[in-house]
């Protein structure tokens, strides 16, 4: 986030920032900027949700510990009573033990929460950036001359024109 934050320097609303590049470079630029921006967005968002499956084994093998933890604690209240005295002793130490789970359990939690939240921001942000990519390309005209029709950014794979025994305008058909 902190590698996103740097690079970006603030964010627009889409509209503001489409209207901000008024020539064709700045647009082509823009277009080219949005799209290493949404790479460096998709990539943070792929390390916070493996941070958020990482937290959430750790969660549940913390979860099993402190299970077998408050077990044995159970198993020593059956103790006989003239083993009192030592079993006191490793009573309040396993209680203690316990009681240091449910501490990194909740903090754990909290990690877990936050990590899920920080997800769903970029996923909102990764479609801000959709949107004003969107909106850029859109702005971006056509190439002019004989390849008309044809955007210089979009990808559609003809070749030519669409339909080369049609004149063009003035009536001529040049080949």
């Amino acid at each position: 986030m902190q590698k996103y934050d740097s690079q970006a320097g603030g964010g627009e609303i889409a509209v503001l920032s489409a209207k901000r590049y008024g020539t064709l470079k700045g647009r082509i630029g823009a277009w080219f900027d949005q799209r290493s921006r949404g790479a460096l967005l998709e990539q943070a968002k792929a390390q916070t949700d493996a941070d958020t499956a990482s937290l959430t084994a750790q969660h549940a093998a913390l979860d099993a510990r402190s299970s077998a933890a408050a077990a044995r604690i159970d198993q020593d209240a059956g103790a006989d009573a003239a083993a009192a005295g030592a079993a006191q002793t490793g009573k309040l130490a396993r209680m203690a033990h316990v009681h240091d789970l449910a501490q990194v359990h909740s903090i754990l939690e909290d990690r877990l929460d936050t990590e899920k939240q920080l997800s769903v921001v970029y996923a909102k942000w990764i479609a801000q950036v959709k949107l004003q990519h969107r909106i850029v390309l859109h702005l971006i005209p056509p190439i002019a001359g004989g390849d008309r029709g044809h955007h210089p950014v979009r990808r559609s794979g003809v070749v030519g024109r669409a339909d080369a025994s049609r004149p063009r305008r003035g009536g001529l058909c040049r080949r």
